[in-house]
């Protein structure tokens, strides 16, 4: 039997981070998952819930009980990174090279494409700063894995089409499988 890919999963502060434990029980059917949390993702989802699905949970970037240096660790044992949801916030932090927390940390030492999955309001997706950032990350060879399309804006309630949205948990997994580790 092979052994199952590595991935690192991080999860940001968005409202599609309540999401997070369909997206990691989907994958660990194909590959084994380290999820890093943001403190920001905390208020969202308690990264405790995650314990018992994913391989190994991560909260701190000093928190050296586990793994002698996580942010190094962590990306150096990675065969794909992904960031669902990635907000408005962290787009900056990684378009800008800002590192003040685990997942930046893990992200400024990752060597390959970052898969980012956006996941923030219309009216944020939108502005020229953010898509300034988009760009950035796109030149910088980072993959965006957004999809369009039509639901609920959690802020407003009205139905709405936004290219911020994130894709089905089992599109990422396909995903992932077919590009990622062909």
């Amino acid at each position: 039997m092979k052994d199952k890919k590595k991935i690192l999963f991080g999860v940001t502060g968005a409202i599609g981070s309540i999401n997070a434990p369909a997206y990691i029980q989907q994958l660990i059917t194909d590959f084994e998952v380290d999820v890093v949390f943001t403190k920001s993702a905390g208020f969202f989802i308690n990264p405790e819930g995650m314990k018992p699905i994913a391989n190994g949970v991560y909260t701190e970037a000093f928190d050296l009980s586990e793994k002698k240096v996580p942010h190094a660790n962590l990306p150096k044992e990675a065969d794909a990174f992904v960031i669902l949801p990635t907000s408005a916030n962290f787009l900056s932090k990684l378009a800008n090279g800002i590192a003040d927390d685990l997942l930046s940390l893990c992200a400024l030492n990752y060597e390959k494409p970052i898969f980012l999955a956006p996941n923030m309001n219309k009216v944020m997706w939108e502005k020229k700063s953010v898509q300034r950032n988009v760009e950035l990350l796109k030149n910088d060879g980072h993959i965006f894995i957004n999809e369009s399309s039509e639901g609920y804006e959690a802020s407003t309630g009205k139905r709405i089409i936004s290219e911020a949205a994130l894709p089905a948990p089992r599109t990422l997994q396909y995903y992932l499988s077919q590009e990622v580790f062909v």
